[in-house]
């Protein structure tokens, strides 16, 4: 599977209920920076919409899984979620846990 995930970071002109005015860009930071402590190869990538907007921040894998009312300091466990959706085995010792939102 492909290790793109795709981060919604529209922000409809100050729109509460959008992804770019509810913390999307800090969600990608978080994200990369995740995957680059662990060493792993995440292609992080900005979106202009991905259509959800009441219940973002969101965020869709390449594959297709989506994760709603997604934010920065659920990174570990979003990737976690990520790696296991794309069939990467958690390291030594195990991970933190996978999220329970998403579709």
């Amino acid at each position: 599977m492909d290790a793109t995930v795709y981060v919604c970071v529209n922000n409809r002109g100050g729109i509460d209920r959008s992804c770019g005015a509810r913390g999307a860009p800090a969600l990608m930071e978080a994200l990369r920076a995740e995957a680059a402590r662990r060493g792993f190869d995440l292609a992080v990538r900005p979106v202009a919409c991905l259509g959800e907007c009441a219940r973002g921040p969101n965020l869709r894998l390449a594959a297709g899984r989506f994760w709603h009312e997604c934010q920065a300091a659920e990174a570990p466990l979003l990737l976690d979620a990520i790696l296991a959706e794309i069939k990467v085995p958690p390291p030594e010792g195990g991970g933190t846990g996978i999220p329970t939102s998403g579709s």
